[in-house]
């Protein structure tokens, strides 16, 4: 994987996580934040199960929390 794409990997991946880490101080399940976070910042649609493997939740976890 080039630098770039490493980067913004890990880019998303913090930002998601602070968005889970702002839901839950608010009562509102991390993963919802995490999601959001994590969409935000995708370039391009993704399917149900890219927004699982993001997440690394199970396809059920996920499309619930759509």
């Amino acid at each position: 994987m080039p630098a770039a794409e490493r980067t913004y990997a890990r880019v998303r991946d913090e930002f998601a996580d602070g968005m889970g880490r702002i839901c839950a101080i608010y009562g509102i399940n991390p993963l919802y934040g995490r999601m959001y976070g994590a969409l935000y910042l995708t370039p391009r649609p993704v399917s149900l199960g890219e927004v699982a493997t993001l997440l690394g939740t199970a396809k059920s976890t996920a499309s619930v929390a759509l």
